[in-house]
Parts: C-alpha cells; structure tokens; sequence
C-alpha cells in the first residue's frame, strides 16, 4: 500500500500565488512506496521543478528511458513538464519531497548547477521538511515570504560541504555512484574521466577518505550488493550485474571474500 502525505501552499481564489515572489514552494510532503507500486507523471502534471530525497530503502527513477538507482541520502531533481517514473526496488522505499516554481524558478535552480542526481553527505533532514510541512499552508505573509529560505536551506544540504579541495574526491564519488554497473571503474577509470593523474587521485582520496579509490568502488559494490539482497528479490545474477560484476561466479566469490558467506547464504540470514 502506497502512503502519501501532500501538503501544499494557499493561494487566492484565481488560483495564483498569495503574494508576487520570484521562487514559490509548490508542494511538499512523504511518500513510502512498497515493492512493486509504480508511480507514474505525465507532463501536464508536473508543471514545476521537484527535489526527492531519499532517506530510506531503494527506489529507481526513470527519466528519457534512463534509469537512476536511488540509495538512502540520494537525491534527484526533475524539472518541469518532465515525464518520470517512479517505483521501489525494496520492500519500502521512504523519501520526502518539495515542489517549487515561480518566474524565476529556472534560474534559482540553474544557479546551484547541480546534476540530476546527486548524493548528500548529510542525512535526510526530516525536521526540516517537517519544517516545511507545518508553514507552507499558514496564510501569513511573513511565513510566506519566508518559505523560499528554507527551500534554500534545503538545497545548500543536498550539496554538502561544497570545499574547493576536495572537488575531485567529490567528482569521483559521484562517478562512482552513477557508474557503479560499468565492469570497467576502477581507479584508472575515474582519472580518465577527472583528466588527473592516478597516483593524485589516490593521493586525494587518502587525505580526505582515509582509503584508496579500489578500497572505495569495492566497498560500494559491496554496500550495494547487500542492500539488493538484503531488500529486494532480484536474481543473485542481476544483483550481480548492478555492481558491475557481470560473471556471477566471480560475485559470488567477491561477495564471499568480504562478507565470509555467500550471497545466497546472506540473503537468508536476513530475511525480514
């Protein structure tokens, strides 16, 4: 069974916004999709642009016939008139939302020059759009004046820390992310893609991580793997694709390796 929470702003009787202001914020609310619910937009229907993050399980959005896995502290962004769907790959996908437009809407979000997806080094704020939630109906002036500054709050979250020294670490993480099934990723991979040499690369990550770029990509093949067993019923032989080992015989030994049992065996021990 799907639950919705929607909370929306008030508006005048013509429909228009309260007061002139260049950002509004649209919409807000929760949403837990259990496996299998598939939520689909049109384009007449999403006139606005739309931040989902995720703060727990494992959804998969689909946009232009491309899909995007979604892990807890992911977050992605539509923008208006976008056809999209949505639908959980774990037994509960839990994420919050916020709606926004306005005149100036384009150029607000253009401004931050953040990618569709994106992952956050802070948790889902939920107090925040709990926040959100319990002002964006007040019929205030003040309060809905003010609501663009939690909106902002909200997208200076999403971009974390936003240090200049550590950009390439954060680049390559995001490679990491978004490139997880290529067999291919590995750390000469990810210096290709920054135009920066190997031996800096793993420099930057020992710095700011504390581990190497290897260490890093076998941990979120691992992390990933246990989600996928832990959360849904794909075939090992999928699953093992997702993490960008398309030999299922060698993941399940990579698996093994790291865990001490195999993922058959894992995915019993945890069963709900």
């Amino acid at each position: 069974m799907r639950q919705y929470q929607i909370f929306t702003r008030p508006d005048n009787e013509t429909g228009s916004p309260l007061l002139p202001l260049p950002v509004y914020l649209r919409s807000t609310g929760y949403k837990c999709l259990e496996k299998g619910d598939r939520e689909n937009t049109t384009e007449l229907h999403s006139p606005f642009f739309e931040m989902i993050w995720c703060a727990r399980g494992i959804g998969e959005a689909v946009l232009f016939q491309e899909s995007f896995q979604l892990y807890p502290d992911d977050i992605f962004f539509y923008h208006p008139n976008e056809r999209h769907t949505l639908h959980s790959l774990s037994d509960e996908w839990e994420s919050y939302w916020v709606a926004f437009d306005g005149p100036g809407a384009a150029a607000f979000f253009d401004g931050y020059a953040y990618p569709r997806k994106l992952h956050s080094t802070e948790p889902c704020p939920v107090e925040l759009f709990e926040e959100i939630q319990n002002k964006i109906g007040a019929p205030s002036p003040i309060v809905f004046r003010s609501m663009p500054a939690l909106l902002c709050r909200l997208l200076a979250l999403a971009g974390g820390s936003g240090k200049t020294d550590d950009e390439p670490v954060r680049s390559a993480l995001n490679l990491i992310r978004d490139n997880l099934t290529n067999p291919e990723l590995n750390v000469n991979y990810l210096a290709d893609q920054l135009q920066i040499h190997r031996s800096t690369l793993v420099e930057l990550f020992q710095t700011h991580l504390d581990r190497t770029p290897g260490q890093t990509i076998r941990d979120r093949r691992r992390l990933t793997a246990e989600t996928l067993l832990r959360g849904t019923h794909l075939p090992v032989k999928e699953i093992a694709k997702r993490c960008g080992i398309p030999d299922e015989s060698s993941f399940c030994r990579f698996f093994q390796r790291l865990c001490g049992m195999t993922p058959t065996q894992f995915r019993h021990r945890n069963k709900s």
